[in-house]
C-alpha cells in the first residue's frame, strides 16, 4: 500500500511492465537494444579521444592536435565497424 504522503501516479500498476500488450514490451526491448548500439558508438569515439588526449598530455607534448585527432579518428573507425556489426546482428534477429 502506498504512503498517504506520496501521490501514486501509476495507480498501483507497474511503471514499465505492460501486462495487457505483449507487443509494447517487445518494442521497448528493441528500443533499448538500439540505444545500446548507439551509445556504444558514442563511448567508443570518446574513448579514442581520451586515449589521444592522454598520449598528448603525458607523452607527446609538442605534437599538439595530432594525437587527439588520430585518437578520435581511430575511435570513429572502430566505433563505426562495431556499430555496423551490431546493427546487422539486430536486423538478423528482427
Amino acid at each position: 500500500m502506498p504512503d498517504k504522503d506520496h501521490f501514486d501516479f501509476t495507480r498501483g500498476q507497474h511503471a514499465i511492465r505492460r501486462d495487457g500488450d505483449p507487443v509494447a514490451g517487445k518494442k521497448l526491448a528493441q528500443q533499448g537494444k538500439v540505444w545500446a548500439v548507439g551509445m556504444n558508438f558514442a563511448f567508443t569515439v570518446m574513448a579514442g579521444g581520451l586515449i589521444g588526449w592522454a598520449i598528448q598530455a603525458f607523452w607527446l607534448k609538442n605534437a599538439a592536435p595530432w594525437p587527439i585527432l588520430i585518437g578520435l579518428g581511430c575511435g570513429m573507425l572502430s566505433g563505426l565497424v562495431q556499430f555496423i556489426r551490431e546493427a546487422n546482428k539486430l536486423n538478423r534477429k528482427a
